[in-house]
């Protein structure tokens, strides 16, 4: 909405009254005061009660103010919940690496105890046959 350029340079360009040339005569102004506070709607569908425009626009601007809270508490809400959720996951497939380093030198010292012992069996067996000779010649 824009306010036309030459009324504001020039404020007698308002009509005021019904009939022109009649500055006294201020009937147009009081019925718009008179439409702009006669009850004319309802906010909502099915509601008993008519408002004025002033009432209307208020609720208007409420409601919508209200809906706008109530979605943005709700996505708040929703961003809470994935991060709680997140999280609890997190703590179920986590992995502690100190627990994981504990396990890997065991599983290491443990892969080195067997591959001495298979060292001592192969030495074994080496000397079984290098002290026996060739068998069945």
């Amino acid at each position: 909405i824009k306010v036309n350029p030459d009324v504001l340079k020039d404020y007698n360009k308002l009509a005021f009254s019904a009939n022109l040339g009649d500055d006294g005569d201020g009937s147009l102004i009081n019925n718009l005061l008179n439409k702009w506070q006669e009850p004319f709607s309802t906010l909502e569908p099915g509601s008993t009660g008519t408002m004025s425009f002033r009432e209307y626009y208020t609720g208007f601007v409420g409601n919508i103010g209200t809906r706008g809270y109530i979605s943005k508490n709700q996505a708040e809400n929703q961003d809470l919940m994935v991060l709680q959720i997140d999280n609890q996951r997190s703590m179920l497939s986590g992995v502690s690496s100190d627990e994981e380093l504990g396990n890997m030198m065991k599983y290491q010292h443990a892969y080195n105890a067997a591959a001495r012992v298979i060292t001592v069996v192969d030495k074994m067996i080496e000397q079984i046959v290098s002290s026996l000779g060739l068998v069945g010649r």
